[in-house]
């Protein structure tokens, strides 16, 4: 409840157990994920240029919205190719 503070103890009850379960995950998930990049914030400047630039690279990767994943730099994003790519 403390991740989702719109949700009501009512909520939580009508709420289907794997939904409440996956949002619970997930949240705990996002919680460590921004834990994690505090620390490395900490670390950054006690941290050698390769650290750096895989820090940052890494988040721009994180911040970037999740259907860009499924289209490579140098590739388009139509069905046929999305198939290509996951069968070979």
């Amino acid at each position: 409840m403390q991740m989702y503070p719109a949700y009501k103890f009512s909520d939580v009850w009508d709420e289907y157990a794997v939904r409440f379960f996956s949002l619970l995950n997930e949240g705990y998930r996002v919680r460590h994920t921004n834990y994690l990049i505090l620390s490395q914030i900490s670390d950054l400047p006690n941290a050698d240029k390769k650290a750096r630039a895989e820090f940052y690279k890494n988040l721009e990767w994180a911040s970037k919205h999740p259907s860009d994943i499924l289209k490579p730099s140098n590739q388009g994003s139509s069905p046929d190719e999305i198939k290509k790519m996951l069968q070979g």
